[in-house]
């Protein structure tokens, strides 16, 4: 039997009754034993665009954006254990989006409901299909929340420490709480690429992003060359080749996103949204 972490996010139609059933579906399949749910928490759509909008109360879950904007997230984790292997409880999760109306026209469009595979036991894969952990697991607060409530100790293989430290780097405590001891007033994120004016010129557009916090980007050539401990960043980017940002993940031991095989379109929409998500 293998403990796995899921991700449940939902943004149009009931989605407390989206949530509802996505549980008890999982829970009722006989492969599938449920461990514990995360208290669910609204927060505000990633866009990975420049603009923003106010944050909204997460109080109520009654409360979603306006017509213009895409409407805020019920968010959620699930513990399971099962003895299904990582393919075999992506095509369960995926067979429920299916059925509760998912549809998968636009990426980090609105949807139904979105159920993601956080952790499978300590298992690291990289398919087409399917990337565990999560790749943007480790740095969004609306899964590190919910998650640090109910798996706090639960270690991340790439970076090699427990999501209640990855909560911490980034100011989020259990159940989206922001920890008070963490300046999370600015995205301060350390990027690591051979392609040092490329990223300097992308990152010099990023003044200003969301709820009007600054952005503060370090660019080194490797973790060596960086200005301050790496313990004083956020966030790890990392352009390069995949076996060297593991390498990377691991001395760095806090949130990280790999960019090392995206295009200049795709990276400015990744950056963005990572900053968004740290909010």
């Amino acid at each position: 039997m293998t403990l796995a972490l899921i991700a449940f996010g939902a943004n149009l139609g009931d989605v407390r009754a989206s949530f509802d059933q996505s549980v008890s579906r999982i829970g009722a399949n006989p492969s599938i034993t449920l461990v514990e749910v995360a208290t669910p928490v609204v927060t505000r759509a990633v866009s990975g665009k420049t603009s923003s909008r106010p944050s909204s109360d997460t109080s109520d879950l009654g409360i979603f954006g306006s017509a213009d904007v895409s409407p805020d997230y019920l968010n959620s984790v699930l513990s399971v254990e099962t003895d299904l292997n990582a393919d075999e409880l992506l095509q369960v999760t995926q067979r429920i989006e299916n059925d509760l109306g998912r549809q998968r026209n636009q990426r980090w469009g609105p949807r139904t409901v979105d159920l993601d595979i956080l952790l499978f036991g300590d298992q690291i894969l990289d398919y087409p299909h399917l990337q565990i952990p999560h790749p943007r697991m480790s740095f969004r607060k609306f899964v590190l929340g919910p998650a640090v409530e109910i798996a706090a100790q639960w270690v991340d293989p790439v970076s090699g420490v427990c999501l209640k430290e990855l909560g911490r780097r980034l100011g989020c405590g259990a159940g989206h709480r922001v920890d008070p001891c963490v300046d999370s007033a600015s995205a301060n994120i350390l990027w690591v690429t051979r392609d040092f004016r490329p990223a300097q010129s992308l990152t010099s557009s990023f003044a200003m992003l969301t709820d009007g916090k600054a952005a503060t980007f370090e660019i080194a050539r490797d973790l060596d060359h960086a200005a301050s401990a790496l313990g004083d960043y956020r966030l790890l980017l990392f352009s390069g080749g995949r076996s060297e940002f593991y390498i990377a993940a691991k001395r760095f031991a806090g949130p990280w996103l790999d960019l090392s095989e995206l295009g200049p379109a795709d990276l400015r929409r990744e950056i963005v949204g990572a900053i968004e998500a740290m909010q």
